[in-house]
């Protein structure tokens, strides 16, 4: 198994219903991207993960998740091992 680092984008609203975007890196393990990839995009959909618990201040609600970066390796190293990127996240 090989070992990643997602970067979850977590949006949610406050009373005002303004968006609020926070970010969150975890570890995943896989065989691979292309295995990480269809499990992350079936397991989001399934609510398999949940990135809001690792994040202070997310109130219940409406919470939209989605993975934006992939890093190899267990911890990110921004500026060489980035593996995959959501072509609409910009940083």
């Amino acid at each position: 198994m090989k070992k990643f680092m997602v970067k979850w984008e977590v949006t949610s609203f406050n009373i005002n219903d303004d968006e609020i975007k926070r970010y969150v890196d975890l570890p995943e393990e896989a065989e691979n991207l292309e295995t990480l990839l269809d499990d992350l995009e079936e397991g989001k959909h399934e609510g398999y993960y949940t990135p809001e618990v690792h994040l202070d201040g997310i109130e219940e609600g409406d919470i939209i998740i989605e993975y934006v970066v992939i890093y190899e390796g267990s911890k990110p190293s921004y500026d060489h091992n980035e593996v995959w990127r959501d072509p609409d996240f910009k940083d």
